[in-house]
């Protein structure tokens, strides 16, 4: 085959340099957008894992990583450091994230620019921060948004390499690949829509040996994490398989999450439209601008049809496993402002639907029990407090993963003080992610000298029983009587007094 050079392209690649400022500005403006009241919803479980593995030693982090959570281990290191400059308040934890999807968004508008100028490059960029899925991720304390980041710098670099004869991109594009891997097992199932993409447009033989060799070095490169997650396989034990009638739910849930269902069908016709136009004008263009919507449509369908196939039988999904997918998406927006033409009035026109469909999911992430209702839970506690009181957290039930403690972790000035009934060891000296703790049958020495206690308690939704009726029974036992119950969510506050 013969390689298609940048000059057979439709597309005013050169306009990359003469509107250098453009990414940048597109990217502030996704920053200033995605980032603005992103300290305003509460914790969850998630982000507090996030926070008591960021907020140890580099000691105690290796040795967790060993028994669980390796999957996160990049995003943890780069957490840890980050954390001991700006703290562990719920905007300083998010603001990493915020920055990654702003990021997206400046290298979405650069390809986009290169490929259809400075117009659809301008859509591309606000495409990717407006789809609901880049919304929530700007709020959250989690890999997600820095993988998605990676997986968009990986295809960028792709494409400049695939139309360079310099090494420099293909080296450019192997490191990225190879820390999207590591931030992001699933990043690898990007990895064959790019060589569907190069297929094509035409590549030449020496451009196929130097993209495998890149990918190969990426593999071996990202290899040990995805090592690692195979023998940590039952930390993603909480997942269950997807049920067929499940499946327009759970794509909706991947790039949708926190729009009313009104709106979705709405999204699924915008976007739909968008790239049947695109669609219908490459016929009219040239093998780049083809193997661009070959790019786009792989980078969409692959991952998603790989783990929603697998997760029929066994459990891999979720659907913030999507978040990846989500650029391509922008690029099917930019893809049809270019085959309309690309004139600055269309832009306004794309920019003011996907503003006018994307406001409710972004107030929507961020009310203050958006994600959870710790801050509830915290301000119970605040309340319900006197000095000299101990606070009691409930036990999980077997099978549960969350520890009620969380909400200590996330808000620990609504806990300053108070003695912890049946902590153990603490999450930086357990070994794990997580603190351990002991049974109430052996702190009865304790609960003899507690005059008051302040109990606090997670039913998980699974679980119906009252699983804490056999220790409240011993409290009740040692003497001390309920006397206040609230109820916040799922998360329950009671107080008991000696007698």
């Amino acid at each position: 085959m013969v390689h298609v050079t940048p000059e057979t392209h439709r597309g005013p690649s050169q306009t990359g340099s003469a509107h250098a400022w453009l990414p940048i500005a597109v990217g502030l403006l996704a920053i200033a957008v995605a980032g603005w009241k992103i300290w305003v919803p509460g914790m969850w479980h998630d982000e507090v894992a996030t926070l008591v593995a960021a907020d140890r030693s580099l000691g105690s982090l290796a040795r967790m990583l060993r028994e669980v959570d390796a999957v996160h281990g990049l995003y943890y290191a780069l957490m840890n450091g980050w954390v001991n400059l700006a703290g562990t308040s719920a905007f300083a934890l998010r603001l990493p994230s915020t920055l990654a999807v702003g990021g997206t968004a400046a290298v979405m508008t650069a390809l986009g620019q290169r490929e259809w100028g400075p117009v659809a490059g301008t859509v591309a960029g606000l495409a990717s921060v407006a789809i609901p899925r880049s919304l929530w991720l700007a709020t959250e304390a989690r890999s997600y948004a820095i993988a998605t980041f990676l997986v968009a710098l990986m295809v960028y670099t792709f494409w400049r390499a695939l139309q360079q004869t310099r090494l420099g991109w293909w080296a450019a594009y192997a490191g990225v690949a190879g820390l999207a891997i590591l931030a992001f097992m699933y990043s690898v199932l990007v990895l064959p829509a790019l060589a569907m993409a190069a297929w094509a447009v035409g590549w030449g033989e020496r451009q196929g040996r130097r993209f495998w060799v890149a990918t190969a070095a990426a593999g071996l490169a990202g290899s040990p994490m995805v090592l690692m997650a195979i023998t940590q396989r039952q930390q993603v034990g909480w997942l269950t398989p997807v049920l067929l009638s499940r499946l327009r739910q759970e794509l909706g849930s991947a790039f949708l999450t926190g729009t009313k269902s009104g709106l979705v069908n709405v999204w699924w016709v915008f976007l739909g439209s968008c790239a049947l136009t695109w669609l219908v004008a490459i016929r009219r263009q040239g093998r780049r601008e083809r193997g661009l919507f070959v790019l786009a449509t792989g980078w969409l369908a692959i991952p998603l049809t790989a783990l929603l196939t697998v997760s029929l039988v066994v459990p891999l999904w979720t659907p913030r496993y999507g978040s990846i997918c989500v650029p391509a998406l922008a690029l099917f927006v930019a893809g049809a402002v270019a085959a309309l033409g690309a004139r600055v009035w269309q832009a306004i026109v794309v920019s003011v639907i996907l503003a006018l469909l994307a406001c409710q999911s972004w107030h929507a992430h961020r009310l203050p029990n958006a994600k959870d209702t710790l801050l509830d839970v915290a301000a119970i506690v605040s309340q319900v407090r006197q000095p000299g009181d101990v606070v009691w957290f409930v036990a999980r039930p077997a099978g549960s993963d969350r520890t009620p403690r969380i909400v200590r972790y996330a808000y620990p000035e609504a806990f300053t003080g108070m003695a912890d009934l049946t902590l153990d060891r603490p999450f930086e000296d357990s070994g794990t992610l997580f603190e351990t703790e002991k049974p109430l049958t052996e702190v009865q020495q304790q609960l003899a000298c507690v005059d008051r206690l302040v109990g606090v308690m997670y039913w998980p939704a699974d679980f119906s029983e009252d699983f804490a009726e056999a220790d409240l029974a011993k409290l009740a036992q040692s003497g001390l009587v309920e006397t206040d119950h609230r109820v916040a969510g799922r998360w329950t506050v009671i107080v008991m007094e000696r007698a």
